[in-house]
């Protein structure tokens, strides 16, 4: 039942989130083609600032806005996404971080570190996101 509900906590955030940044301004002219194959919610481990694995929930949208959410830190980072070559940029709104994935195949992202690059010794499990 716990679960149930944080799920569904979760999943109304979300949507709030996105509902406001819909609003907001996030691009009317989307590239259709990197919507169709990577819009949807993903699921894997990143990382702490300190460099421990933990849960993320990422969720983009079919306008190319993003939601962010780290679990152990609690905070959702919100913002515009765009692919570049093999690369996915996932542009916060406010403070302008950069998060980067590598776009494997469609449904499939792996984290990169703050420069673009492969994240180097990651831990156990840590850096695939899979599409749900």
């Amino acid at each position: 039942v716990r679960r149930f509900i944080v799920k569904k906590t979760l999943a109304a955030t979300v949507a709030a989130a996105l509902g406001a940044l819909m609003l907001s301004g996030c691009s009317t002219v989307a590239d259709k083609e990197t919507t169709l194959k990577w819009a949807g919610h993903y699921n894997g481990t990143g990382l702490t600032m300190s460099g421990e694995g933990q849960p993320v929930e990422v969720t983009l949208d079919p306008y190319q806005c993003f939601v962010y959410f780290p679990k152990k830190q609690g905070e959702l980072l919100t913002g515009f996404y765009s692919l570049k070559g093999d690369v996915m940029e996932l542009k916060t709104a406010g403070e302008g971080r950069t998060i980067y994935f590598r776009t494997t195949e469609p449904g499939t992202m792996e984290l990169l570190d703050d420069s673009g690059n492969p994240i180097a010794n990651p831990p156990e499990g840590c850096c695939v996101f899979e599409r749900n």
